[in-house]
């Protein structure tokens, strides 16, 4: 697909996205099938390890986890973000990165990821206990010119996905944003410790709508603030609070959480705070796992709450993926 052709079907998957969201109250399921059929005919014969009728069949299904997922994100999500993570994940980074991405793994002869990770300051306002991003110190930074560089090549072969790790990324905010706001067309994840978020930083984010939060965390006040810092347990709510109430994606991202998942009190803090996605690791595992920065887990009783949380025994995203997660050590998990 050449520019003027991918231009032209952005803006189409955007007006068909305008369409859909301003119908998502009166019936979400017919609107959130029509979302899936876009993808579907955008894709065409390219195979993906997504079964469409199975998407379908949970979208419609009431008693479907899913389904309620669904209803929470659309209740809760502003429907500018909402309609921002439909395009730039789902019809950039879904459809077109896909079919782009292939298509120069077979032109270069080599892998081309679907996703770019990049510190933009090993600076850091906290000073945990056992960091490692406290041993590269305050002075490496990535200056504005050069993630935009990192952006726009990796537009080039198809990535429209970026993650945020340091140090702090937030304590670049400014840029990132301004960065998000040069990319429209991309997705953006920060992982961060949700200490500077503020009322400013939630009106920029609902204004650019494809930048996401993952606020990380030990645990509770009394064990989080022990390697953190006292009262940073409750800035880390307070933030949650302000992202909730703007309408916007976050996540928590619980580092070294040492209660189990049903835990009342776990629930409890799922539940107030309104967390959209949670990923979960867990304290028996090495470090160097962890910073994968994805749901890891080789607890069996963990795994199966969370992937039947979401996710029922039979529902295929592609028998090969699903089965991958399922045998790995690495786990991506979305829970309510």
């Amino acid at each position: 697909m050449g520019n003027l052709g991918h231009q032209a079907a952005r803006l189409a998957a955007s007006k068909i996205c305008d369409n859909i969201v301003k119908g998502l109250c009166k019936d979400p399921e017919t609107e959130v099938v029509k979302l899936i059929d876009m993808w579907q005919k955008f894709m065409g014969d390219e195979k993906i390890d997504l079964n469409y009728d199975s998407a379908r069949k949970m979208i419609c299904d009431k008693d479907c986890t899913l389904n309620k997922y669904m209803h929470r994100l659309i209740n809760e999500i502003d429907p500018h973000v909402l309609k921002t993570i439909a395009l730039n994940l789902g019809f950039e980074a879904f459809v077109y990165g896909t079919k782009t991405i292939r298509k120069n793994r077979e032109k270069y002869g080599c892998n081309v990821p679907w996703l770019i990770l990049m510190d933009p300051t090993s600076a850091c306002n906290l000073h945990c206990t056992g960091c490692w991003a406290a041993e590269y110190g305050h002075k490496l930074n990535l200056t504005f010119d050069e993630m935009d560089k990192v952006v726009t090549q990796g537009k080039e072969l198809g990535v429209y996905l970026y993650m945020f790790t340091g140090g702090e990324p937030l304590v670049r905010k400014a840029d990132l944003v301004k960065l998000c706001e040069k990319h429209s067309d991309c997705a953006f994840l920060a992982f961060t410790n949700g200490t500077l978020v503020d009322e400013a930083f939630c009106a920029d984010l609902k204004r650019i709508g494809n930048l996401y939060l993952a606020i990380s965390l030990e645990g509770f006040s009394e064990v989080n603030d022990l390697r953190r810092g006292t009262g940073v347990f409750a800035k880390v709510m307070h933030a949650m609070d302000l992202l909730k109430e703007n309408g916007l994606v976050f996540a928590l991202f619980p580092v070294l959480f040492p209660h189990p998942p049903s835990t009342p009190a776990v629930i409890a803090i799922i539940n107030t705070a309104a967390i959209i996605f949670l990923f979960i690791s867990f304290p028996f595992l090495r470090r160097s796992l962890r910073i994968t920065g994805l749901c890891i887990s080789t607890n069996p009783v963990c795994e199966k709450f969370y992937f039947s949380h979401l996710f029922p025994p039979d529902f295929k995203f592609g028998k090969s993926r699903f089965e991958r997660w399922n045998s790995s050590s690495c786990k991506l998990s979305f829970t309510m």
